[in-house]
Parts: C-alpha cells; structure tokens; sequence
C-alpha cells in the first residue's frame, strides 16, 4: 500500500529523553516511531515502534533511522521516513497482530489439546519474530513433544475440558520412556513449560481453567545421571593451546574459553554484542535466557580479554566502524553487523566439524562439558563460588538458573589445572 493511503499524522513530540514521530494508521493500527534525542545518555537508549498502546517493535529499527539521517538534508522528509518503515510495518509487524487475534478468537474449553498447545507455540514465535524472545528452539522442542504425546500416543481425542493431573503425570513417564532423557531435570523443564501453558490459557486466553501442571511435584534431580561427561584438564588446556595457535579457530576459541574459565553457557557467547564488552575493565555483560532479566556482570581473564581484542582488530583493519548492537563473533573472525547473532549451526559447522576433522583427539570434547568440568572440579573445593559461577539457583542441579544479579571472577586456566585438583 502506497504512502497515500495512510492517515497521516505527522506531529512531532517530545516525551522525557525520547521522541516520538507519529508514522500514521495502516488498516486500523497506529504506529509510532520512538527515538532517543542527543540529550539521551542512556547507554543503550531504545529506538523501536510503538503500536496498539503499549507494543513495541525493535528488530531492525535503529538500522532504518540510521540511514534515513544519511539521506541528503532536503530528502529528509516525513514521506521518506515513512515509506522506509513501510515494509517493516506491513511485512513484520502486522502479520504479527493479525497472528494473535486469530489465536485470541478461536480457543475455547473444547478445543483439542493439540489446537491449543500450537496456538500457544504459535504466539511465541510471534514473541520471537517481534524481539522479546531471545531463541525459542527449546520451545519448539518441547511443542513437537507435546504434540507427539496428545496426537500419536493419546489419539488426538483429548480436548482442554478433560485435562487432570494423571494426563500431565503420564506425560512424565511418556517421555523418560519414549526419548532419550537421562535426567529427571529435562523432564522438570517440560512440565514448567506446560505450566506457562496454563498461565496463557487462563491469562491471554482468558479461559476458566485449572492449572493441573502445579499440582505435580518436582522430580528429584540429586542423584541423577550427569548429562555431560568430565574432562581431565590436561586434555582441556592442550584443546585449547591447539584452539589458539591458529587464528583460523578464533571463535571457537573465544567461546570455549569463556565456559571454560567462567562456567557460563556457550549460547551467552553467540548473544554478546560490542555493547556487552568492556575490555578497559575485562568485564562482559551476558544476556541471560531472558531479556527481562538483569544482564550478568562476568569479569574475564587476560588470555580471554586478548582474544576478544583480535576481533576488534580486525573489523578495524577491515575498514569497518563497530557499532553498539554488532554481535561479537562474526565471519572472518571480525564483529557481525546488527541484525541476528550466529547460531549453534553455525559455529558448529563453520568450526567444531572442521576442527574435530583435523584434530580427531579432541573429538569427544563438547563445549558444554567444559561447563560441567570447571563445575565439578570448583565445587569439591568450594561450593558456594561454583554455584556463584555457573549462577545456579539450586546446588543440586545443573539445569535451574539463578536469577539473582550477581558477578562473577573467571577461573584462569593455568588455576583451574594448578591449584584446583580433583579430590
């Protein structure tokens, strides 16, 4: 739809240290674009659009203001802005309302468990797609479960009116037999996620249900099977040394490094962004699961301060300006403009399959693992400072996290292989 088919409402208003420019009504929705003013000292001020009230839209935002003020003085007009902003109003955020309506409209009591749980899945992705859901591949995971469950083991005839606790109990055991999950942690983790369900269906959906998913009782984690194997630390810093005597291997290095010194998870790696960084002070800020929560203040050690000075390096040389939202581990070993940080998949195949080819002796060794082993080895010796490090709430368990605002001190290496010995 062209520019003049909008109600335009061009007025320009100042509210606290942002300002608000009011793009115009597309089918019925007002849109907002919120920017912070040169008197912002914010340090990560907020540029987004704002709609239906309170919504807010952040995913590539800043990236379109910043080229509507390159224009020329005399192109920088409200027609101009608009039609930059069009596509993302009519191709991201739009289908995103129309989405949740359809979900909001069609729920009822007997509707089948299945209908509900992908209208559920359905509006996380919305929540994804829109930026306030960091990475929903767990979710996704547990919604082709849940779906296997009530489809092919129950018959798909179950509708919301005739869920219990046994149905939630039996989905308990379901998984332990049918799936390869060794520890009743993971299995705690997918009844959380029912019971989020529950929350949406009585909350978003307005439905007079009952949570049955908080009338189970935690399985007990403390003598389960460990999900990731130890490491004898030798094995780990000759990993290592291999990692950085090659540049070729920079970011594995980096996150293998962080894990490994700091006991955090390698997705906090793949999330750090130019603004997470202070090298002055070798702190990061790492994002925790979710963006609701207090970033983690990590102080890191000079090997890692080192490596993470090589990416700055080279997107230097390589002629590029590091902007606050580049994400840290980027291709050619240099900072990844904007947009989404790199995946799994990506460090996986760009990196872990290439290495392990070339250096089958480390082809047991999982990052995560690493995780585990700084845990293992640190909490003989001190268990407090290894709850403090991997930010566990529980002692028992590696799989519930702390959301206190905590710091934490790296463990360098050459401590972790020196002093600290298995007992």
């Amino acid at each position: 739809m062209s520019p003049t088919n909008w109600q335009l409402m061009l007025k320009k208003t100042k509210k606290q240290l942002y300002l608000h420019y009011e793009l115009g009504i597309y089918k019925g929705v007002s849109f907002k674009l919120v920017i912070p003013t040169k008197h912002n000292k914010e340090k990560y001020p907020n540029y987004c659009i704002q709609y239906n009230g309170s919504k807010r839209y952040y995913i590539g935002v800043k990236d379109v203001y910043i080229q509507f003020i390159e224009l020329e003085k005399v192109h920088q007009t409200t027609e101009n802005l608009i039609n930059m902003y069009l596509p993302i109003i009519q191709e991201q955020i739009y289908p995103s309302i129309n989405q949740i309506a359809v979900v909001e409209g069609t729920l009822k009591l007997t509707s089948l468990v299945t209908f509900a749980i992908n209208k559920y899945f359905k509006e996380q992705e919305r929540l994804s797609h829109i930026g306030e859901l960091v990475d929903i591949t767990d979710y996704r995971d547990r919604n082709k479960k849940l779906n296997n469950y009530f489809a092919d083991h129950l018959g798909d005839k179950l509708k919301l009116s005739d869920l219990n606790k046994d149905v939630w109990s039996e989905f308990r055991f379901y998984l332990l037999a049918n799936y390869k999950i060794k520890s009743n942690s993971t299995v705690n983790q997918y009844i959380v996620y029912v019971k989020s369900f529950y929350n949406w269906l009585q909350n978003d959906q307005e439905l007079n249900i009952v949570n049955h998913a908080v009338k189970l009782k935690r399985l007990d984690t403390s003598k389960q099977e460990l999900k990731y194997g130890f490491v004898e630390h030798g094995l780990v810093n000759e990993y290592l040394d291999t990692l950085k005597s090659d540049e070729r291997w920079l970011r594995l290095n980096i996150i293998s490094l962080l894990v490994y010194e700091n006991a955090k998870r390698p997705v906090q790696a793949y999330r750090l962004q130019a603004k997470d960084v202070d090298l002055e002070r070798k702190t990061l800020y790492l994002t925790p699961k979710s963006r609701k929560k207090a970033k983690e203040v990590t102080f890191i050690s000079d090997e890692l301060a080192e490596l993470i000075g090589k990416v700055y390096v080279n997107t230097i040389n390589s002629g590029r300006i590091i902007e606050p939202d580049d994400y840290l581990l980027g291709g050619r070993n240099c900072f990844k403009k904007g947009g989404k940080a790199i995946s799994q998949g990506d460090i996986r195949d760009t990196q872990i399959v290439k290495f392990r080819k070339l250096y089958p002796k480390f082809k047991d060794i999982l990052i995560y693992s690493l995780k585990h082993t700084t845990i293992t080895t640190i909490a003989q010796h001190d268990l407090g400072l290894a709850q403090r490090m991997a930010n566990h709430s529980n002692q028992s368990t590696t799989e519930i996290y702390n959301r206190g605002k905590q710091s934490s001190q790296a463990i360098p290496r050459e401590r972790l292989l020196n002093e600290f010995k298995e007992k």
